[in-house]
């Protein structure tokens, strides 16, 4: 079944902003923004470059949808959302027998099965722009072309943060890495790792949650959402 995670891009993307979220505990249960009984189990991971904590509920939708609740009026905060294959949360099936492949291009990473870029764009680069005229980057600013994604880039607006799915391709979606890290309009790029959450990241870990679905879907996903915090409220 689907994997509940929500993103939080912090207020200030500082260490000591981290650190306060993170609080005493680590879990951000007694952090800024005191998630208490809705802390993750799980170790959480920081996107410095960013300012974005992922935090990780695997199949608890309960505690995840209560701490969405919690982070959406956090001061702390300036923006709280469902990663976007929390769609599964329906009940959807999610194929993870590929979880544990071995990536023909040599780095590549596979989360829930399938391969996924999360590339935070420069100051002043607009998610059209990035996107291009076809909206998978094929293109766009950095002119993926032959290693474009086949589904249109997703991009969350308020972090700056496109993603891009490429399913079980790990090749093109390694060569692609390659192409966005020399491209001047990205900020950073990184492998999407859910799969390998149960090591301790770095604070600039490249763990980030599941594969975003195609575009057809969005409206479904932002749907969810709003039922799924109207349930809390």
């Amino acid at each position: 079944e689907g994997q509940c995670t929500v993103l939080a891009v912090l207020s200030e993307a500082t260490a000591s902003a981290w650190e306060a979220f993170r609080g005493s505990s680590g879990d951000a249960g007694d952090g800024s923004c005191a998630l208490g009984e809705a802390a993750p189990v799980q170790e959480m991971t920081y996107l410095s470059s960013s300012g974005i904590a992922i935090i990780y509920y695997a199949q608890n939708r309960t505690e995840c949808c209560q701490a969405l609740k919690i982070l959406s009026d956090c001061k702390h905060v300036k923006s709280a959302e469902l990663d976007q294959e929390d769609v599964n949360i329906l009940g959807n099936d999610v194929n993870v027998d590929d979880k544990n492949s071995t990536a023909k291009c040599e780095g590549a990473q596979l989360a829930l099965g399938e391969c996924t870029l999360l590339a935070v764009l420069a100051d002043g680069i607009t998610a059209e722009s990035f996107s291009g005229d076809d909206g998978t980057g094929a293109n766009g600013d950095c002119n993926l072309g032959a290693y474009a994604p086949i589904e249109t880039v997703q991009v969350l607006t308020s972090s700056g943060i496109a993603i891009l799915s490429f399913g079980k391709d790990e090749e093109k979606c390694c060569e692609a890495k390659k192409k966005l890290d020399s491209c001047t309009s990205v900020k950073s790029v990184e492998y999407d790792s859910v799969a390998n959450t149960q090591s301790t990241p770095s604070p600039d870990s490249s763990a980030v949650p599941a594969a975003p679905p195609a575009a057809a879907a969005a409206a479904a996903w932002l749907l969810l959402m709003v039922a799924a915090v109207a349930q809390l409220g």
